[in-house]
C-alpha cells in the first residue's frame, strides 16, 4: 500500500538476463532497501536507486544515496532541493564515477578547470560519446542557499503533509499515503491521494478539473510509463500488462506541498477536497443489524448464543438477511452485538459493540454503529425473516424515512399463543401514507394500519435528520437517562419506534412501506417453528 516496489515480486521476476534492481523511492519515501539488497546480493546484481524524489530520505539509519551501488537525484526547479535543473549521482565506485563525470562532460578526458589550470598546455581527447550535462555556476549559487533551506523547508513540508494526512485519512472516497515506516525518514516530496471512482459520480481528470475551477493546481504522478506512445510502439506493451501502475494511475492527484505553503494554502485545499467529494460522492445504501439482545423468550435455545444465529431453513436468521441484501447490492454491513457477542463472528462484516445491553434498548443498540450512518442506511431487527420483494420494496420507495407494516399483520398471530398481540408494534398513518403514531400499547387494533416489522431505511437526509435529532436528545437526557420518553418509561430504555414518534411529532415525514405478510419475527419457540414452515414454503416456490 506504499506504491513500492515489492521484493516477493522482484524475485518472481528475476531472470539470467537480470542485470539490475532499479528501486524508485517515489514521493520522497524510502523503498525497503534491506530486502532489495539482499536479493541483490543473492543473484549478484547491481542496485541503481532512483532518488529524484527523495533528496533527504533515510532508510533504516542510512541516507539515501549511501545504500545502493549508484544514486541518481533530481535537482529540478520542483524538487525538494532545486537547482533550476539537473542532478545528482552518487557511487562508491570509484571508476564508475570517473566514467560518469567524462560522459557528462561530452566525452571528454579533462575537464576545463583542468585543462586551464595547468602551466603546461595539453591536448584534451573525446574518449566516448557523451552528453553536454556540465553544471553550470549559476546552478551552483542557487544549490548552495538552497541546501542552508533544507532542514527547514523539510519541517514545513511535513507540517502541510500531516494536515491533509488527518483531513483525509478517514474519508471513504479517498486512499491515503500509508503511514511512515518505524527507522525510515520520508523526503515528503509529494502528497498524493487516490481517488475512488467507484465512489464517486467522477473520475479522476474531472475530479482535477474541479480542482482547477477552484484555482488549485494539482498533479498527476504518474500516467503509466507503458501507455505512453512511444512505449506502446517500440515494446507493443498495452492496457492490462502492468495492472498496479494503472490502477495508482487512473486514480492518483497530487495536491499543492511545498515549503512556501502556508495554513491559508492548505486549509483552503482541504476545503475544496471535501467539497469535491461531498458534491460528487455516491452514496451506497449500508445495513445495520442489530443484534445486541439476550432473546430470554428463546431460552434455552439462547443459552449459548444470540437468537439470531438460530436456524431458518438450514442457516442462521441473521446469514438469510445478510444473503438478501447481497443479492441486492446492499455489500456494506455492520452488526451491533451484545449478548454472546463472540459468537457473531462473519467474514466481510463490521461490528459495533453495545456492551450495556442489559440496561438498555433498540434506539442506544443503534446508535453504537453512528459512525456507520454517514449515509443512506438500512435498519433491521436480527429476529425477523423476509422475502427478497419486502427489501426491494422498501428501496425502491421514495421517502427519506421509510418503515415496512405489515397490512395484513393479524394473520400472522393466527396460533401465537406465546406471543400477545398486545406487544405488536402498530402504526396509523394518515391519507398520504404518512405515520402519526407508532409503538406497543399505542395504536389500538382497531386503530391499526399494519404493524411495523423492525425494517427501515434513512436516505441521506433521513440519516441526518435520525442523528441531528438523536444528538439533541442525548444532551436533554444527559443527566436524566431513567426518566421517560415517548412510550418508553425510561431513555436508555427506548426503541426504535420511540424514535420515530419522536420524529413524527417535530414534523417529520416518515413514511409507511407497505407489505401482506411476506415475514416473520422469531421471538419464540412457536415463531421459530413457524418461521421454519414459512421458509421452508418460499423455498418450494422458488
Amino acid at each position: 500500500n506504499d506504491w513500492s516496489i515489492d521484493s516477493k515480486e522482484i524475485e518472481k521476476k528475476i531472470t539470467k538476463k537480470t542485470k539490475v534492481l532499479l528501486p524508485v523511492h517515489l514521493h520522497g519515501r524510502p523503498c525497503k532497501m534491506n530486502k532489495i539488497m539482499a536479493l541483490a546480493k543473492k543473484y549478484h546484481l547491481h542496485v541503481v536507486e532512483d532518488a529524484a524524489h527523495a533528496v533527504e530520505a533515510e532508510y533504516k539509519g542510512m541516507k539515501v544515496g549511501n545504500i545502493g551501488d549508484i544514486t541518481v537525484f533530481s535537482f529540478y526547479v520542483t524538487k525538494n532541493l532545486a537547482t533550476g535543473e539537473g542532478g545528482m549521482i552518487t557511487t562508491n565506485n570509484k571508476k564508475w564515477a570517473e566514467e560518469m563525470k567524462i560522459l557528462s562532460l561530452h566525452g571528454l578526458s579533462r575537464d576545463a578547470y583542468k585543462r586551464y589550470s595547468v602551466k603546461v598546455f595539453r591536448h584534451y581527447r573525446a574518449v566516448a560519446p557523451g552528453f553536454k550535462y556540465n553544471m553550470m555556476d549559476v546552478q551552483a549559487a542557487i544549490g548552495i542557499h538552497q541546501l542552508a533551506r533544507i532542514k527547514k523547508n523539510a519541517i514545513i513540508r511535513k507540517k502541510y503533509w500531516q494536515m491533509y494526512q488527518v483531513a483525509f485519512e478517514n474519508i471513504p472516497e479517498l486512499i491515503t499515503p500509508a503511514p511512515e515506516e518505524p527507522d525510515t525518514y520520508h523526503a515528503r516530496h509529494l502528497y498524493a491521494i487516490l481517488i475512488k471512482p467507484e465512489r464517486l459520480k467522477i473520475n479522476r481528470d474531472e475530479f482535477i478539473n474541479d480542482l482547477l475551477k477552484l484555482n488549485i493546481g494539482s498533479g498527476v504522478h504518474f500516467y503509466p510509463v507503458h501507455l505512453h506512445p512511444y512505449y506502446q510502439k517500440t515494446f507493443a506493451f498495452k492496457k492490462g500488462d502492468f495492472p498496479n501502475a494503472e490502477f495508482i494511475g487512473d486514480r492518483t492527484v497530487s495536491l499543492p506541498l511545498g515549503a512556501t505553503l502556508t495554513d491559508k494554502d492548505t486549509n483552503n485545499v482541504i476545503e475544496a477536497i471535501k467539497g469535491i467529494v461531498s458534491k460528487y460522492r455516491k452514496m451506497e445504501m449500508k445495513v445495520i443489524i442489530i443484534a445486541a439482545g439476550i432473546g430470554n423468550r428463546l431460552k434455552p435455545l439462547t443459552n449459548d448464543g444470540p437468537k439470531c444465529l438460530l436456524k431458518i431453513g438450514g442457516k442462521s436468521i441473521v446469514e438469510r438477511q445478510m444473503e438478501i441484501f447481497r443479492s441486492l447490492g446492499l455489500t456494506e454491513i455492520a452488526v451491533v452485538r451484545g449478548y454472546k457477542k463472540e459468537k457473531i463472528h462473519f467474514p466481510d462484516l463490521t461490528y459495533f459493540e453495545n456492551d450495556d445491553y442489559e440496561n438498555n434498548n433498540i434506539l442506544h443498540s443503534l446508535f453504537c454503529a453512528r459512525d456507520f450512518m454517514d449515509g443512506p442506511f438500512v435498519f433491521t431487527y436480527s429476529d425477523i425473516v423476509y422475502d427478497h420483494g419486502v427489501v426491494k420494496k422498501l428501496l425502491s420507495h421514495p421517502a427519506d424515512i421509510g418503515i415496512v407494516v405489515d397490512t395484513h399483520w393479524r394473520k400472522t398471530y393466527v396460533g401465537r399463543t406465546k406471543h400477545p398481540i398486545a406487544e405488536a408494534e402498530l402504526v396509523m398513518v394518515d391519507k398520504r401514507g404518512r405515520v402519526t403514531k407508532i409503538g406497543k400499547d399505542v395504536v389500538t387494533p382497531n386503530e391499526a394500519h399494519g404493524e411495523f416489522i423492525g425494517l427501515a431505511k434513512f436516505s441521506t437526509k433521513g440519516a441526518k435528520i435520525l442523528t441531528k435529532e438523536f444528538k439533541r436528545l442525548v444532551a436533554k437526557y444527559r443527566k436524566r437517562q431513567n426518566q421517560a420518553f415517548q412510550h418508553a418509561k425510561e431513555f436508555k430504555k427506548a426503541y426504535l419506534t420511540d424514535m420515530i414518534q419522536e420524529l413524527v411529532d417535530r414534523g417529520y415525514g416518515v413514511y409507511s412501506v407497505d407489505i401482506k405478510g411476506d415475514w416473520r419475527e422469531i421471538d419464540t419457540d412457536e415463531d421459530l417453528a413457524k418461521a421454519n414452515i414459512f421458509w421452508n414454503k418460499k423455498e418450494k416456490l422458488i
